[in-house]
């Protein structure tokens, strides 16, 4: 019988045990709140990534992971990254790149699969610095982050010139 029942019908009997009881899981829900808060829960990042001029063979970008706070990264964090050649990152790329994505000065690149798939492990900081080449004319590339919380992450295009 539910406490809405109980007290409609008059029989608050046992009440108080269920009140008491609520109240611990309360307790205990809010202890796991402060102590998920306290680690800024890693697993929650986001990031921003800032890609720079359209560019006949080489574009760089910078990324920025954040916290669940939005802040930056107070710790080192490793993401998966994919090119895509989609705007929304749906799509794995099928172009091959002349040039394999590579680190910049912050960061360490690890290749999964040659132009596809990497892992990205940011400084302590969350700062990560990448290059893409490309010399086969112009076309359009887009870098897609996933973060360790699944979500998915997508740049703006690195632009390449003919």
């Amino acid at each position: 019988m539910t406490i809405t029942k109980k007290i409609e019908t008059g029989q608050p009997f046992g009440l108080y045990d269920e009140i008491v009881d609520i109240e611990s899981d309360i307790d205990t829900a809010e202890s796991s709140i402060t102590v998920l808060q306290g680690t800024k829960c890693v697993g929650c990042v986001d990031a921003t990534i800032t890609v720079g001029s359209a560019d006949t063979a080489t574009v760089t970008a910078s990324i920025q992971l954040k916290d669940a706070d939005g802040d930056d990264m107070a710790s080192s964090v490793a993401v998966f990254a994919y090119l895509s050649t989609e705007a929304t990152g749906t799509t794995v790329n099928g172009v091959t790149s002349t040039t394999e994505l590579a680190i910049g000065s912050d960061g360490e690149l690890t290749v999964l699969i040659t132009d596809v798939l990497y892992v990205l492990n940011s400084e302590t900081d969350g700062d990560i610095d990448v290059t893409l080449g490309y010399t086969s004319g112009a076309d359009d590339f887009y870098l897609v982050l996933i973060l360790p919380n699944g979500k998915k992450v997508v740049s703006t295009k690195f632009e390449f010139t003919a």
